[in-house]
Formats: structure tokens, C-alpha cells, sequence
């Protein structure tokens, strides 16, 4: 598992007690906590399913990898605004990651490439 952070804005409006959770790096994302205690935890479940309703998609980019940080959104528009940055896990794997070097291995191409297993000439069905 790798961890990535993402940039969360916090905002209360001034007739209310709740607070609201915009993510830049996800637009249509929202989340709401009724106390700012409670605004990191919701933050966190939302942008976790966000992740996993992605699927196989890409995802957007986070602050390690350029995305917006705090010091890189405008606080323009909001009346009590608090940014923070939410930690999620992603299986996402980085290149280095992608596919391990093998050891004691077949040389050459790979042997399953047909979908069948091949050695020396020969090959043998699953």
C-alpha cells in the first residue's frame, strides 16, 4: 500500500454549525461533519470511496505528485475555510513497483505469453 495526500478544504457558513469538505483534486467530492472534530474522519471515508469507485481508472493527481497543495488554492469564496490534507491508502504502485525484477526465471521471452506454458519448443496446456 502506498500513501497519498490530498488537499481538503473545510468551510462553515456563517448561519450554520456544519461544516463542508470540497476536494480540488476531486470536483463533484463532498463530504459534511456536523463538528469540525469530525470533519478529518469524514474527509478520510469519502475520499476513501472516491478511490474505490474509481476502479482501474487513473487517479488524480496528489501532493506528491503535483496536485494542489494548501498553498496552491485560493481560499477565495469561502467564509471560514481550513485546509488540510487527508492521508488514503491506494494500491496504486509506482514504477519501480510495477513488476519486480524476477529471479531464477526463464531467460527470453515469456514462457505463458500464448496462454500456454512453453519450454524449450514444447508446450504444455493448463
Amino acid at each position: 500500500m502506498i500513501v497519498k495526500h490530498y488537499l481538503a478544504v473545510a468551510d462553515q457558513a456563517p448561519d450554520s454549525h456544519g461544516w463542508s469538505v470540497r476536494f480540488p483534486s476531486f470536483p463533484c467530492l463532498t463530504a459534511a461533519a456536523a463538528e469540525f472534530r469530525d470533519v478529518a474522519r469524514e474527509a478520510s471515508a469519502a475520499l476513501a470511496r472516491a478511490l474505490e469507485e474509481l476502479g482501474d481508472r487513473p487517479l488524480p493527481e496528489a501532493v506528491e505528485d503535483g496536485g494542489p497543495g494548501p498553498d496552491d488554492y485560493p481560499l477565495v469564496g469561502f467564509h471560514r475555510a481550513r485546509c488540510f490534507l487527508v492521508p488514503v491508502a491506494t494500491s496504486e504502485a509506482g514504477p519501480e513497483q510495477a513488476h519486480p525484477k524476477e529471479v531464477g526465471g526463464p531467460q527470453g521471452p515469456e514462457p505463458t505469453r500464448y496462454g500456454d506454458w512453453e519450454r524449450k519448443g514444447r508446450c504444455a496446456d493448463f
